[in-house]
């Protein structure tokens, strides 16, 4: 791998990051969350705060090409090779190392939810919300969406702006590949 290749890769990962955090959804971020008002003898109504289903859904067919299984070049695992390089320095390669550690971490961490028993982790929800209604409806997910949906409607709130935080994680995760990037970037370009 040479200079002009990393320089070429960094470069496009951190322009299509840049066009991901001008998405109006980063904005509507600020602020979200979500309420439950309860009355006794009848069912809880719950509200949510933050970004709007059309702006999740342009901001989930964006973020998607970094993570979601597939050959996108943009995927946070392409990067891999090039922070093998020589070229780069160690603490570039562990800052990058920290991050990948902390993607896969946080995609097997346990949620706080529970269905039917069955304590769901991050990952788990995202796809269940990526693959059953925002980026395309994929057979058998769907369903179980549709369930949550079609369930308690304050635990289908609570699961939705669960991911709306998820998706706000790993844009951060983003962000320190971003910096990792600029670090190398930086050296590479005054050498």
């Amino acid at each position: 791998m040479d200079k002009k290749e990393i320089i070429r890769k960094f470069t496009e990962f951190n322009r299509f990051a840049k066009e991901l955090f001008e998405l109006r959804f980063v904005e509507k971020l600020k602020g979200s969350g979500y309420t439950i008002h309860a009355k006794k003898g009848e069912p809880p109504i719950a509200k949510l705060r933050g970004p709007d289903d059309e702006e999740i859904k342009a901001f989930v067919n964006d973020i998607r090409r970094f993570f979601q299984k597939g050959e996108d070049r943009l995927k946070f695992q392409k990067l891999m090779p090039y922070y093998l390089s020589g070229l780069i320095e160690e603490s570039e390669k562990k800052i990058f190392n920290k991050v990948m550690s902390d993607y896969d971490s946080f995609n097997k961490r346990k949620s706080g939810h529970s269905i039917n028993g069955k304590e769901l982790t991050i990952k788990e929800i995202l796809d269940v919300f990526l693959y059953g209604k925002v980026s395309h409806r994929t057979d058998g997910i769907s369903e179980i969406h549709d369930q949550w949906e079609q369930g308690i409607p304050a635990m289908y709130i609570s699961l939705k702006f669960e991911f709306i935080m998820i998706l706000q994680s790993y844009l951060k995760l983003i962000n320190n590949i971003v910096y990792a990037n600029n670090q190398v970037l930086k050296k590479l370009k005054t050498e």
